[in-house]
């Protein structure tokens, strides 16, 4: 049985202990939950680069971490990093489920994920979708990218019950709205903004669509996404800040003012890249609804992840766009065992491993 999820991401791990999952009250009981965060310049940037850019610090990281919260010996589920994965969500055109394992693992020596044998990358995958057809949401990885992200954790002593990507997990979190009755035939756009990647997914009729990274474009360099840490990047070189600074600055100062007319400096350095974030979703979103043939009237937009906690930013979306935000303590409510109340900015970071929670 599980006890922990980490969520190994770019800027922080995040650690979760469950206590229980009242499914009657939509309520996640946490025994406790920590964010660790963790030095600039570890990580590589993308599917195709090595993971580990300083596999030493990293393994440093790793053992600190295991020490610092006991999870030593701990039952333990990881996660992985969407941004060293590339994933896709295909119709399987099985006629049974027994059917879906080797039709998926035919169509991916056709048409690999990876432009790789399947010797050098590992595949996961899960079923979104069953009836007259079943969709399947893939995920692939670079074998030894996968290894150097797990190794360490079983060096430290961690008992690992499992390895996943943070993107199937997100799906398990918001999963238990996407499915309500009452928005079946509603579009519902689940947008996750982590510091290095931004994940987009489309849920309709109570089945998740399309999972996508959207780019844009900040001046005459092209971003990897809108993600978290290109806003803390611009903070630090426009206000000579370093990295704490101006992840603290970025949370609780009035960057994005509440009338946009009357804007303030801070704003115009990253106006860019927010402007540029709605202008990507648009064009993806219309791309993909005329590629799944879907007409959908209204819609719904749940934003998770730590580079969404921007102060204001949901705000400056709801004013920029026509989907309806849903707050996420409409989807579950999230407490400790003592009955204090995760803050939402801390939810949004834990969504994914939440999600791990609720498999």
């Amino acid at each position: 049985m599980t006890e922990v999820v980490v969520d190994v991401g770019s800027w922080a791990f995040k650690v979760v202990w469950l206590k229980e999952i009242d499914w009657a009250n939509k309520k996640i009981i946490l025994k406790d939950y920590k964010i660790y965060p963790v030095g600039e310049g570890i990580f590589g940037k993308s599917y195709s680069e090595k993971a580990l850019m300083q596999p030493d610090t990293y393994a440093q990281y790793v053992k600190d971490c295991v020490k610092n919260f006991g999870i030593s010996n701990s039952y333990t589920f990881l996660l992985l990093p969407s941004y060293f994965s590339r994933y896709a969500v295909r119709v399987v055109p099985a006629k049974v489920e027994d059917m879906v394992d080797q039709m998926v693992e035919d169509q991916l020596r056709e048409l690999p994920l990876i432009p790789v044998g399947p010797e050098k990358q590992i595949v996961k995958w899960q079923i979104t979708e069953r009836g007259k057809i079943f969709r399947v949401f893939m995920a692939s990885i670079l074998t030894d990218n996968f290894y150097d992200l797990v190794k360490p954790w079983a060096e430290a002593g961690v008992c690992l019950t499992g390895v996943d990507f943070d993107t199937f997990n997100l799906t398990n979190f918001v999963d238990i709205f996407t499915v309500k009755d009452d928005y079946k035939q509603d579009l519902t756009l689940v947008v996750h903004v982590g510091a290095s990647d931004a994940i987009i997914q489309i849920y309709h009729n109570n089945s998740l669509k399309s999972s996508d990274q959207i780019t844009i474009t900040l001046g005459d360099k092209q971003q990897a996404s809108p993600a978290g840490y290109t806003v803390t990047k611009l903070l630090m070189d426009g206000r000579k800040l370093n990295y704490q600074e101006a992840e603290k600055f970025k949370k609780e100062a009035n960057i994005i003012p509440d009338d946009l007319s009357k804007t303030n400096p801070n704003f115009e350095m990253i106006r860019g890249v927010l402007y540029g974030f709605l202008t990507s979703l648009n064009n993806m979103i219309d791309r993909k609804l005329a590629s799944l043939r879907l007409d959908v009237s209204k819609g719904y937009l749940i934003m998770t992840g730590g580079g969404s906690i921007l102060k204001n930013f949901k705000e400056f979306v709801k004013k920029n766009w026509y989907f309806k935000p849903v707050e996420l303590s409409e989807i579950w409510e999230v407490v400790k065992e003592s009955g204090e109340k995760v803050p939402d900015d801390d939810v949004a970071i834990l969504a994914p491993a939440l999600g791990v929670l609720l498999r």
